[in-house]
């Protein structure tokens, strides 16, 4: 289930109703027993504050929406993270050789590269996908995460999606990124890595992203304070679990 920061806050907030209330005045301390409790109470209280106080510096996006209750990238998926909470979405996009633009993952489809193929094509192949103009009624409803998969098609881009408020453009191929920021765009930019990128907030600085999605097993907290001192986001991908 996806989860926004505020939800998870609140849901937290909420279970301390559970946590028994400390008497305002204990007349007598009659054994150590009571104090070793009320020490306890006292702990467990101030565990749950700072637990919803770092909660809430987070933000949780649905990768490809909600992929375990509905298709990914499709419409059903991006609502169903939305109704469970998400801050947003994000998802991928792909010029096909009829010049559509289209919400898809994989690389390939067969020994077919996707960039080959035409909308009719994946059609015939019984493979639904969902043309980009569907994300337009989510532009300033929510903050989507557009990782766009192939470049070189970066004028179609901007024609298709320049304006929309609330979104950022993410791409492993860092060449599309620095030819968007070339072009002086008003949306944000973001580079998607795996794997470590030495000094990364200067190399991200210098290409103009403000959001770093770096694959989590790369991640840690020094990695996560520099970035954050140069004003970058970040966001590692995939944190499907606790641990």
């Amino acid at each position: 289930m996806v989860m926004s920061p505020t939800g998870l806050a609140r849901g937290r907030a909420e279970g301390l109703a559970g946590v028994k209330p400390l008497p305002e005045r204990q007349p007598a301390v009659r054994n150590g027993r009571d104090a070793q409790t009320m020490s306890a109470q006292r702990g467990c209280l101030h565990f749950l504050l700072n637990e919803v106080k770092v909660m809430s510096k987070f933000l949780i996006f649905g990768h490809r929406g909600s992929p375990r209750r509905f298709p990914e990238n499709t419409l059903a998926s991006f609502e169903a993270a939305l109704r469970e909470g998400a801050d947003g979405f994000e998802t991928d996009l792909r010029l096909l050789s009829d010049r559509a633009a289209v919400l898809y993952h994989d690389d390939e489809v067969g020994d077919d590269a996707c960039e080959t193929l035409s909308a009719t094509a994946f059609a015939e192949r019984g493979i639904p996908v969902e043309p980009l103009a569907v994300l337009a009624p989510f532009a300033g409803r929510t903050t989507m995460i557009l990782e766009v998969k192939r470049g070189r098609w970066e004028n179609i881009l901007i024609e298709r999606v320049g304006t929309w408020p609330g979104i950022v453009v993410a791409s492993f191929d860092h060449s599309v990124i620095a030819e968007l920021k070339a072009r002086n765009v008003t949306f944000e930019l973001g580079l998607t890595l795996s794997g470590i990128i030495v000094n990364l907030p200067s190399y991200a600085a210098r290409l103009g992203a403000t959001w770093v999605f770096p694959n989590l097993h790369y991640v840690d907290a020094d990695l996560v304070q520099s970035l954050h001192a140069e004003g970058i986001r970040v966001v590692p991908w995939t944190a499907n679990r606790r641990r």
